[in-house]
């Protein structure tokens, strides 16, 4: 039997990539020193994002063979297939697993007693208790796991270990996990090649995946630890650190996690030091710190923090920039000039014309794109006929009657208004010179609801729209 053997290695680096090659350094030197063949052993990485690093690294410092470089689970991806998970098995999906919970519930308890809250509460606790009790079976080794149910199943049925619906739930959970098949990571205690030598590097606590391969193959086999983790004291502060330093601590769970935090600020509060800020990328971790500070009667700010697109600045900047993104909308032009200061009314005057125009998309019209087809709106309102002071009631009244002779008048006034060569009205019909120049007409006494591609009033203020 072979011990685990510590791996030195120095961790006072000045970057990633240094740091990378100094575990490459140390984890090569180890395997000289056993002689064994790089290409013969398997070094077990604690993320699979630190992969490519420590093979750049040894490239680059070592060369020749590469180790076999993987993470407990890739290792296994790559070694077995994936089991066969048949219909009322754990799927560790909480979604699938809740429906197959509910019907084991019905069946094994009286649900129809529980109101709504209890049921929620024992349907997460037999779905939690069961993938943690799958997921803890998956460290033990094969061989020995028949003896780890009947140890589980000792101590839930043996004296102290309760009644009720919470040991009924516990037995469930237990005889639920260990209907699994066996895991894919089984192959990692058995191997199917030959594997010369084990090494684990471990950073950010323990896996205890790789610890129980590494505590089952060292009976065959060397095995190394490269532990990148700093040496702690009882307070999680590196040894002879000052007062301000850095604090680090490794975590076994989330729910350690969230008691050590909140452990942390009651001892910042308990020393006066005042206010404590609680950062943390995990919004689930903070409402649990924030429920155990609660039971301490600790008052918190909840401060989740706004996204930079949020800001005015920034939502100005975002704003001409969907303008800027073709292909943009009428919307979308609106929305950015919006933005500009002490402009509002103009602004709006602008977007009611563009809306009682009907345009829904801005469109660059000039002499050498639109041709005959289109020419410039007048500069001011005085090139346009007066429009008659008239009633909304009027108004309509005379859109009856004068409707086809208003037509002729309307179009052959908004061509002179445009500057175009006149053309009388009885050289064609309307409809020919609608077809040259693409036209809308609002009526300009206010309350009329005139808003036609022909002009009903005979008298009104015709003014043009290109689409």
């Amino acid at each position: 039997m072979f011990p685990i053997v510590p791996i030195a290695c120095s961790t006072q680096a000045d970057g990633v990539a240094d740091l990378w090659r100094s575990v490459v350094r140390s984890l090569a030197g180890w395997l000289t020193q056993i002689r064994v063949p790089a290409r013969e052993a398997v070094i077990l990485l604690p993320q699979v994002w630190h992969l490519q690093f420590v093979r750049s690294a040894w490239s680059h410092e070592v060369g020749g063979w590469l180790p076999q470089l993987e993470t407990p689970q890739t290792l296994a991806r790559g070694w077995g297939p994936a089991p066969v998970v048949l219909p009322g098995m754990i799927t560790f999906d909480v979604a699938v697993d809740r429906l197959t919970a509910r019907g084991m519930l019905s069946s094994a308890l009286r649900t129809s007693s529980l109101d709504s809250l209890a049921l929620e509460h024992a349907l997460m606790a037999l779905v939690q208790s069961a993938q943690g009790m799958a997921r803890a079976a998956a460290l033990v080794p094969p061989e020995q796991r028949e003896a780890h149910w009947q140890r589980c199943r000792d101590a839930l049925n043996g004296p102290g270990s309760g009644v009720g619906r919470e040991s009924a739930i516990a037995l469930l959970a237990l005889e639920w996990a260990a209907l699994q098949p066996p895991p894919r990571s089984d192959v990692l205690f058995n191997p199917p090649v030959r594997v010369g030598a084990w090494a684990v590097v471990q950073a950010g606590g323990a896996d205890m995946l790789a610890q129980a391969v590494l505590g089952h193959v060292c009976a065959s086999v060397p095995c190394g630890l490269l532990n990148l983790d700093a040496e702690e004291d009882g307070e999680g502060r590196a040894p002879g650190g000052a007062e301000g330093a850095l604090c680090v601590a490794v975590c076994d769970d989330f729910e350690d996690e969230a008691q050590r935090s909140a452990a942390v600020v009651l001892q910042h509060i308990a020393k006066g030091e005042m206010p404590v800020a609680l950062v943390a990328q995990d919004r689930v971790l903070v409402r649990r710190v924030q429920a155990l500070l609660a039971r301490q009667q600790v008052a918190l700010q909840d401060e989740t923090g706004w996204k930079l697109t949020t800001t005015a600045a920034a939502a100005t900047v975002m704003a001409w920039l969907r303008w800027f993104s073709p292909p943009a909308s009428l919307d979308e032009l609106l929305d950015a000039i919006k933005t500009l200061p002490d402009r509002q009314a103009e602004i709006e005057q602008l977007e009611a014309d563009l809306r009682l125009v009907g345009w829904r998309r801005p469109v660059v019209q000039s002499g050498h794109r639109s041709g005959a087809r289109a020419a410039p709106l007048p500069d001011a309102p005085a090139a346009l006929p007066a429009c008659p002071q008239r009633t909304r009631h009027q108004s309509c009244e005379a859109a009856q009657g004068k409707r086809r002779r208003g037509e002729g008048q309307a179009a052959a006034g908004v061509v002179r208004a445009r500057g175009a060569p006149q053309t009388p009205a009885a050289s064609g019909p309307p409809r020919r010179l609608e077809a040259e120049v693409p036209l809308r007409y609002r009526c300009k006494p206010r309350g009329c609801p005139a808003l036609l591609p022909r002009c009903p009033c005979a008298g009104c203020t015709p003014r043009a729209g290109l689409e």
